[in-house]
């Protein structure tokens, strides 16, 4: 029975700006996340029934609270889990529903022969740049039964049911809020009782969205002494309600003394003999008045409300008041409740002393977690709760967390050996574990790898979702679609491929059957082009039969290479076929990198960037680059030699200056120059202008576009690429700047013609 609308609720409008130096218009790739961060991992009817998996103090309230529930007990029974999806499940409801709405305009237009179509405007400005819901979809829809009720009684075209529809427009209009010009129906001369009922009530009803809140009280006061009235039974409901308004609209500080009013107002409507719904709704206030009022008292009593077994009737509305209202009361530094007291403890590096305590006091595994997750290897109570926690059961809601945290410990005092046989023992059965808690296990377990494979066997990770904005087409294609379903390697895992594993080792990683066919496929391209510009012709060789096997559309391009004896030739080779295809690149994309086929241009990530020139050194250019080490910070794999890992720096160093588009534009107009009969030579230089504008080309690359502009434009007029090619662009950074400048030469060969 929401007959007027929500009580006034302040929406504080705030902006996040998230700013990317590649992707600076504001789209943003898919990315694959392997750690559901805020929230479990789905399917969470999982979650609910007690599968809590690694748990994450980032997590929203409620998940925390199901997971401390399940810690501390009670669980959760079948009733009550469904009451948690639901809760889960729930969109916010922020904006109006323009159904309701539609139905007022459907009704409205039967009696009036105007017809509405623009919706109205239902968000009011409160104090301190605030905004609050002023009507409520339930006002339109209650509009529109009391119309229909009206249209029956007197006629649908009889002068009562237009009168009334006139009236409401006008009350309508108050909506957006008209605190300095109200508008307010005039009253009714003349009319039957129920008529001159309702016209008063819209009266009120005009004066309660205005703000007039005084007149607003005054007049539901009124109607409920009206025995005649059809809203005697809602009004002192109402009464509350404006009351409540204006104690939280009128000044940025709420008027606690209004609030107490609205306080016995309300809970003599919860204790009279109105209507259950009437009393629901009454209740509902009372949680909202006590928030502000007594904010200890009210959290107290949700928090015993949330922690009562068996409570599936009233749990999404106890939840909801939790989150929304109270303040813990606090004995000393902490809080006086244990669920708010945990919470604090295990979501921050609190305390360690205290959690330690309250485990030691209570047993609860939830202590227990709380300890674990936050004690370093080097603290002397670090063994007692590493003996703890080998004790909890495999099927305890606890083991995965605690198991977690004791192999960190572990690694941290240096005993690799227990941390690798307690990880080894979980990793045992991936199927049972959550994907957020196998990757993290993994993350962990690829810190131990005693060598190759067993890096790459943990360097492996599944993604939880595909996050980004929309979804390319490509991802139509099948084989993009098998690479986005995993496993696929995180930034830690192709980081270290990228810049700490010599080409050695990256040449067997390559050729390991440990990776899946559509990942070993991306290793391996990018292997290739790597020992092409370390000059290692040899092992470009042996992987070419591996790369065409797995990627089958460089076979003719490859064929080609390997069968030129020329090494001049042989460069060219290279060159055009990246160039034909901007996604093959000397470094691994963590995730799913370019959501695009190697041969398909997509928007600006296309070839490479070098990643010691200025402008680079200190962040990754493209989202699927690899970061660019810390100074100083060793990320070499334990299992590298002293050899092994002097070429990694010395490979890194030559590899990293290299920029895609310098690199392939030179060899194309070297080639140009001394070989000027090959036909597929009007190709590559139509392919290097795009790679100067598309690609992550640097100031050098200016006179590379310009040249083999001039160079296709004088040479080869005539080819289909000259026809397709009007402009040169420089490059000049990182993605953000580039194609923000041009010269366009359509003119110039317009009027003196290709020389």
């Amino acid at each position: 029975m929401k007959i007027l609308g929500a009580v006034a609720m302040a929406v504080t409008m705030s902006v996040l700006v998230l700013t990317s130096a590649a992707w600076s218009s504001g789209f943003h790739p898919p990315m694959a996340l392997f750690l559901s961060r805020y929230k479990p991992d789905p399917p969470l009817d999982q979650f609910a029934g007690g599968r809590l998996g690694l748990i994450q103090p980032s997590w929203g309230t409620t998940y925390s609270y199901v997971a401390y529930r399940y810690l501390a007990g009670p669980g959760f029974d079948a009733d009550e889990q469904k009451v948690l999806l639901s809760v889960w499940d729930e969109k916010p409801d922020l904006e109006p529903k323009p159904e309701a709405q539609a139905e007022w305009f459907a009704a409205r237009s039967k009696i009036l022969e105007s017809s509405a179509t623009q919706l109205i405007s239902v968000f009011a400005a409160g104090p301190a740049y605030t905004f609050y819901r002023n009507c409520n979809d339930d006002a339109f829809l209650t509009a529109t039964a009391t119309l229909q009720s009206m249209a029956a009684k007197f006629g649908a075209y009889g002068s009562q049911a237009r009168q009334w529809a006139d009236a409401q427009d006008i009350v309508f209009q108050n909506c957006p809020g008209s605190k300095k010009n109200p508008y307010i129906p005039q009253p009714l001369p003349s009319g039957t009782p129920l008529e001159q009922a309702e016209r008063v009530y819209q009266i009120a009803s005009a004066n309660f969205y205005s703000e007039n809140f005084d007149t607003a009280i005054s007049m539901f006061t009124a109607i409920g002494a009206d025995s005649s009235s059809p809203w005697r039974t809602i009004a002192p409901y109402l009464v509350a309600r404006a009351t409540i308004r204006k104690a939280t609209l009128s000044e940025v500080k709420n008027d606690n003394v209004l609030l107490a009013r609205a306080e016995t107002q309300l809970n003599a409507i919860v204790a009279g003999s109105g209507p259950d719904d009437l009393k629901a709704d009454a209740h509902r206030l009372l949680g909202f008045v006590g928030c502000r009022l007594h904010p200890e008292e009210r959290n107290e009593e949700e928090v015993r409300a949330i922690m009562r077994p068996g409570s599936a009737r009233t749990l999404a509305q106890d939840l909801k008041d939790y989150r929304e209202c109270g303040t813990p009361r606090q004995e000393g530094d902490f809080y006086a409740n244990d669920l708010d007291d945990w919470f604090a403890s295990f979501n921050s590096a609190g305390d360690l002393s205290h959690s330690i305590d309250k485990w030691k006091r209570s047993g609860s595994p939830a202590w227990l977690v709380a300890s674990l997750a936050h004690v370093p290897g080097s603290d002397p109570r670090a063994e007692t709760l590493i003996e703890a926690a080998q004790r909890v059961p495999p099927n305890s809601p606890a083991y995965l967390t605690a198991s977690f945290h004791v192999a960190r410990i572990l690694i941290e005092q240096g005993k690799a050996e227990e941390a690798r046989a307690k990880l080894d023992a979980i990793l045992a059965k991936p199927g049972a574990l959550p994907h957020s808690a196998l990757n993290q296990f993994s993350w962990m377990r690829l810190k131990l790898a005693r060598d190759l494979d067993d890096y790459l066997k943990y360097a492996q990770r599944y993604p939880v979702t595909i996050d980004g904005d929309e979804l390319p087409d490509e991802f139509a294609d099948p084989y993009m679609q098998q690479l986005a379903a995993g496993p696929l390697l995180d930034v830690d895992s192709a980081e270290v491929m990228d810049r700490w594993l010599p080409l050695s080792v990256l040449r067997q990683a390559a050729c390991s059957k440990i990776l899946p066919s559509p990942l070993r496929a991306q290793v391996a391209v990018s292997v290739w082009m790597r020992s092409i510009l370390l000059g290692d012709l040899e092992t470009a060789r042996e992987l070419a039969p591996e790369v065409i096997e797995l990627v089958p559309e460089l076979k003719p391009s490859l064929d080609a290479w390997l069968a030129t004896k020329n090494s001049d030739q042989q460069r060219f080779e290279v060159a055009l076929m990246a160039l034909r295809n901007p996604g093959i690149r000397p470094y691994i994309d963590p995730g799913i990198g370019r959501p695009s086929r190697l041969g398909s241009m997509y928007f600006r990530d296309n070839w490479w960037p070098s990643l010691n020139s200025v402008g680079f050194a200190n962040a990754p250019l493209l989202p699927s680059a690899p970061a660019v080490a810390q100074p100083g910070v060793s990320k070499y794999p334990s299992f590298l030699n002293a050899a092994e890992r002097e070429s990694a720096d010395r490979e890194w160093t030559k590899v990293s200056a290299i920029d895609g588009p310098e690199f392939l534009c030179g060899e194309a107009l070297r080639h140009a120059g001394v070989s000027s009969n090959d036909e597929r030579i009007p190709e590559a230089l139509y392919r290097c202008v795009v790679a100067v504008h598309l690609g992550p080309s640097n100031d050098r690359c200016n006179g590379l576009a310009e040249s083999a502009f001039h160079r296709l434009h004088r040479r080869y007029p005539n080819s289909k690429w000259a026809q397709e090619n009007h402009s040169w662009y420089r490059g000049g950074g990182p993605p953000s700047s580039l194609g923000a400048s041009f010269v366009d030469y359509t003119p110039f060969y317009a009027k003196v013609g290709a020389p």
